[in-house]
């Protein structure tokens, strides 16, 4: 078994595993701030909603893509201009928003 095989290896379990988890956890915190009227009408929640959907989508755009690149080598941005450009710019605006409404 050779170096690239195991990179490939952990970037396969490790990338699913930090999918699944960094989803649950999002997707748990968008149903606890969207589901109470207390925790809607305060603006600190807002913000920790807002940034819940926007790591979801940084997830799925960016982990995913990653995963399924390294681990399975099949690269979708190598074949289609429009999904590079639009997985660049998901990616600088979901960090962005999650980096904005943390801080």
């Amino acid at each position: 078994m050779s170096l690239l095989d195991i990179s490939q290896q952990l970037t396969i379990y490790i990338g699913l595993f930090l999918l699944i988890f960094g989803l649950l956890g999002n997707s748990l915190n968008v149903v606890v701030f969207s589901s109470t009227h207390t925790y809607r009408t305060t603006p600190c929640t807002f913000y920790f909603l807002i940034s819940s959907i926007a790591n979801i989508g940084f997830l799925l755009i960016n982990l995913t893509s990653r995963v399924v690149s390294v681990g399975f080598d099949f690269d979708l941005s190598r074949t289609s201009v429009h999904w590079c450009r639009a997985r660049q710019y998901f990616i600088g605006v979901f960090s962005l928003i999650s980096f904005t409404c943390s801080s």
